[in-house]
């Protein structure tokens, strides 16, 4: 099992995994429940529809073994299989087959699908069709994995684009983001002064024109807003959002304050 310390990944997607459980207990027709690392349910049909966030801890002996091996079991004999040896009610389980599939992101076991039978119908119909459940339930764990890593992702982007905006707020530049239609997204407090607008000027767009010429390893450019017009030294920097479109970031030094600090320096 995992440190208690690290992310409840199977969490952040409740309602997924919850979607994902549903469509297994309507293919199947036996009863699912989905555990995360810390034997918590996330999600739950039929007999185990409720409590969500229930604590399995003193009961999920099964899913522990499946954490720690990183491996499915197939149990049908619940109570007897080795796996159940320290569960307190393994004399009067109510379970009469089960199947335990670990949800892996990577090398760590993120969860468990359990498709447990509760009568005779679902142990019958389980049996009839183990090959196939156990594969489709790999299958929809692999679902599940994706979705979770896709999350973490969108979670570290997150991270890095609150990172940016601080450092942009910070930094004695000027920095501009336009959208692709060349409309002002964002600017920090430097730019704003340098270029003489508020920051609530969001609708404002402005033009970027190269002159050609450069200074200190930086080019110079003519920004045009609202009929004024504002020479620059500077760098630009496109970069392609997941929707693919293109942003572009302005870091920049109106020419008189550049031509200054050249002259403190020498």
């Amino acid at each position: 099992m995992q440190n208690s310390s690290e992310a409840a990944h199977l969490l952040d997607i409740q309602e997924t995994v919850i979607q994902y459980a549903e469509t297994l207990e309507q293919v199947t027709g036996i009863d699912v429940e989905i555990v995360d690392d810390h034997l918590r349910r996330i999600a739950g049909t039929g007999i185990k529809c409720g409590q969500l966030g229930l604590s399995m801890e003193n009961e999920g002996h099964i899913y522990k073994g499946v954490l720690e091996r990183k491996k499915s079991y197939f149990i049908d004999e619940p109570g007897t299989h080795f796996l159940c040896k320290d569960c307190r009610q393994k004399e009067n389980c109510n379970e009469l087959a089960e199947l335990c599939t670990p949800i892996l992101l990577g090398k760590q076991a993120i969860g468990v699908i359990g498709l447990i039978c509760f009568d005779l119908r679902q142990q019958a119909h389980m049996l009839d069709n183990l090959k196939i459940y156990q594969e489709f339930v790999i299958q929809i764990a692999d679902f599940i994995s994706a979705k979770v890593y896709e999350s973490m992702q969108i979670n570290v982007a997150e991270q890095m684009l609150d990172l940016l905006n601080h450092i942009i707020r910070h930094v004695d530049i000027g920095v501009i983001v336009l959208n692709q239609n060349g409309c002002l997204e964002q600017a920090n407090e430097e730019a704003q002064k340098q270029l003489a607008f508020q920051s609530t000027d969001q609708a404002i767009k402005i033009d970027i024109q190269s002159t050609g010429d450069s200074l200190l390893d930086n080019n110079e450019y003519k920004l045009s807003i609202d009929g004024r017009v504002f020479h620059v030294i500077g760098k630009i920097l496109y970069f392609t959002t997941r929707i693919n479109e293109t942003v572009t970031v302005v870091l920049f030094n109106n020419i008189k304050k550049v031509q200054s600090e050249i002259y403190q320096l020498t």
